[in-house]
């Protein structure tokens, strides 16, 4: 039915030939000039709802759209994030030479919690659903704060997009909604159409 009334050839014979019969009704029916006057708001508000469905089939392109958008996110954020979970930032050895003994002790205690942290982050990522709240690790210096703070704060941007990417699923979801709804606002600016052609071609007989 949609691949009819969207082919503008057939719309416009369409409108043509319900315009005919309208105007053939409206002859047999005798109606008064008084009576087409108001036919006026009657073709304004089935044009109006016309629009409303056209406008509403617009809405889905747009969520359509906006969903590719977000996905194509997701994709990158959680590349970024298995990249630097995977980097020396999260996994390092300090050498001993370098710092003395319970400073190394610490620093690489801290380290190695981070790695592990991150280990277990790398098999959330896994997930295409919501991701659980990533909590701290336990650490007793600063020095990996920001690297930590940093792949918190990317998770709950990752939470955000699956949510906008659900809520877009959802609009969408009801697919037989979306077609009712282009159908029938093209079928009634189609109407709509036909009855003005209908008037005016009644307003001009009757002047001859």
């Amino acid at each position: 039915m949609i691949q009819i009334i969207s082919n503008p050839y057939y719309a416009i014979i369409a409108i043509i030939i319900v315009s005919f019969l309208i105007y053939l009704i409206t002859e047999m029916l005798s109606l008064s000039d008084r009576a087409f006057k108001y036919s006026d708001y009657f073709i304004i508000i089935v044009g109006s709802i016309g629009v409303l469905g056209i406008i509403s089939e617009n809405g889905k392109k747009l969520s359509q759209t906006e969903l590719i958008y977000v996905k194509n996110d997701i994709i990158l954020l959680k590349t970024q994030l298995k990249n630097r979970l995977s980097s020396s930032e999260a996994c390092f050895s300090y050498q001993k030479t370098d710092y003395n003994s319970s400073d190394f002790d610490i620093r690489q205690n801290d380290q190695d919690t981070v790695c592990e942290w991150a280990k277990n982050l790398l098999k959330v990522l896994d997930s295409n659903d919501t991701i659980p709240k990533i909590n701290k690790p336990n650490l007793k210096t600063t020095f990996v704060s920001d690297f930590v703070e940093s792949i918190i704060n990317s998770f709950a941007h990752l939470n955000k997009l699956y949510s906008e990417k659900a809520l877009f699923e959802k609009e969408l979801s009801n697919d037989d909604v979306k077609k009712f709804s282009r159908t029938t606002g093209l079928l009634l600016i189609m109407l709509a159409l036909s009855f003005k052609l209908a008037i005016t071609t009644h307003q001009i007989v009757r002047m001859k």
